[in-house]
């Protein structure tokens, strides 16, 4: 059958598109145009709505069998664009008109708020805090753990039982291939930790341990909603929290629904290596692209094998430390690796290579890193030798970053993208007479494309780099 599938989350829209495809079903996934980036599974088809359309359900519906609609409050702390609850009765008006059977999922924290709703004419999925979003409570404070120097941490009264994202996607398409008629199901994650467990585990994966900030019950109660309204992040929503009255049978919901649930250890390791990407489009402020290059003479190797050496040998020539974590220690540009790289002050940031060439390599910022956007570097023949390069585009990732770069940190990055060419270049075997820098400020609308650019990229149907980037195999 075809399924037509509605989330925020990139995450979400990849891991339940991969199990529904899994089971033999078609996927149908309703996208925006401002949506995070997703790497899709082969077979998806990736519906984009404009966001003027009125009737987005309508438009995308065609042809579909069942409807699965999940909560904005999955795998989400804050950044609220939207009612939840308004947003499912909408869909579901509209989708039972259509004559589609209708799933949707919510978390578990939120039933008692809605006793009426039960009723309705489809299946209602209940589920513990699902984690591995990259915008999660878990994922949060892995961030926090990785980036700053202390960390707030709940008392261990405070218990959560967290979901791996990929668990649910299973759960959700078992029931979609079960046929199950319109009531409600609960899942529980199989294991319960606090945030003291957690901080534990997280080192030890990271090799870092900020200091622990024990959180008062008053910011407990009421951090998340304050901390919306400042436009910050906490790693926590006591709204999502409680989980010891969770009957013990209902951990085995998981296995009754044909899922081997995933240990909260191994979810937990998996996730420090499967944060999001984030494009500069997700960013704050001013999108600069800045490219530091030098012409390199008398050097034995051409430019695909020079890029080539500087692609085996990255974590030699980048002047910060690269895998400096035990659940990371990859040090080379592969396709497709995460590199973890510890900054001065900053702490731990990854970046994630999204695509490899004989030309160039380009790498994109994963969530939790300073900076929204990409680095590509490059080599190409020049008169006499090889253009060697870096090519930045990029803005602050939060408003804490923004203040930083602009006190200083922006000067001290373009000093180690600096001194990253001039090791290549000793790295090179050959000369050159200094690196030259330069850049520009982008346009909104360069700044749009390159975000495109960038999914296409993390989405697998790269075509030609936008204009705006196209200077940088230049002189």
């Amino acid at each position: 059958m075809r399924v037509l599938l509605v989330t925020r989350s990139a995450v979400l829209r990849r891991s339940v598109s991969q199990a529904l495809l899994d089971r033999g079903h078609d996927v149908r996934v309703l996208t925006g145009p401002d949506d995070a980036p997703t790497r899709w599974p082969a077979g998806v088809e990736p519906c984009e709505v404009p966001s003027d359309d009125a009737e987005p359900m309508s438009r995308a519906a065609g042809g579909c069998d069942v409807a699965i609609i999940i909560d904005d409050r999955i795998g989400w702390i804050g950044r609220p664009t939207r009612d939840p609850e308004a947003f499912v009765a909408d869909s579901l008006a509209t989708l039972n008109r259509l004559g589609l059977r209708c799933i949707t999922v919510a978390p578990r924290s939120g039933r008692q708020a809605e006793p009426d709703r039960e009723g309705g004419p489809w299946l209602r999925i209940w589920c513990d805090p699902v984690y591995g979003t990259g915008e999660d409570m878990i994922s949060l404070f892995l961030i926090m753990m990785r980036t700053l120097p202390a960390v707030p941490v709940l008392s261990a009264a405070r218990t959560l039982r967290p979901l791996w994202h990929e668990d649910m996607a299973r759960a959700v398409a078992s029931v979609v291939s079960a046929g199950e008629p319109a009531g409600s199901i609960e899942i529980a994650a199989p294991e319960s930790t606090t945030y003291d467990g957690l901080f534990e585990s997280m080192a030890a994966l990271i090799d870092r341990r900020p200091v622990r900030l024990p959180v008062p019950s008053f910011v407990a109660e009421h951090g998340a909603p304050l901390a919306e309204l400042l436009h910050l992040g906490v790693p926590f929503d006591t709204s999502m929290l409680g989980a010891d009255d969770v009957p013990a049978s209902r951990s085995d919901a998981l296995t009754t629904l044909g899922v081997a649930p995933t240990p909260l250890d191994v979810g937990l390791r998996r996730l420090a290596n499967e944060l999001p990407e984030v494009v500069p489009s997700e960013g704050l402020g001013r999108v600069d692209v800045k490219r530091f290059t030098a012409e390199i003479t008398g050097s034995p190797h051409s430019a695909p094998a020079l890029l080539g050496l500087v692609r085996s040998r990255f974590g030699e020539v980048m002047p910060t430390p690269v895998g400096v974590e035990p659940v990371s220690p990859q040090t080379r540009l592969e396709p497709g690796a995460v590199l973890t790289i510890g900054l001065p002050v900053r702490g731990h940031v990854q970046i994630r290579v999204a695509e490899v060439t004989d030309e160039h390599v380009v790498g994109v910022t994963l969530r939790g890193h300073a900076l929204a956007g990409c680095v590509q570097f490059y080599a190409a023949p020049a008169p006499g030798g090889v253009r060697f390069g870096v090519m930045t585009c990029e803005n602050a990732a939060t408003p804490l970053d923004w203040l930083t770069l602009s006190l200083g940190g922006a000067r001290l990055q373009d000093a180690n993208w600096q001194r990253l060419v001039q090791n290549v270049i000793e790295l090179s075997g050959g000369r050159a007479p200094g690196v030259v820098s330069d850049g520009r400020r982008l346009t909104p609308e360069e700044t749009a494309a390159i975000a495109r650019w960038i999914r296409d990229l993390v989405e697998g149907r790269a075509g030609g780099m936008p204009a705006a980037l196209a200077f940088s195999a230049a002189p």
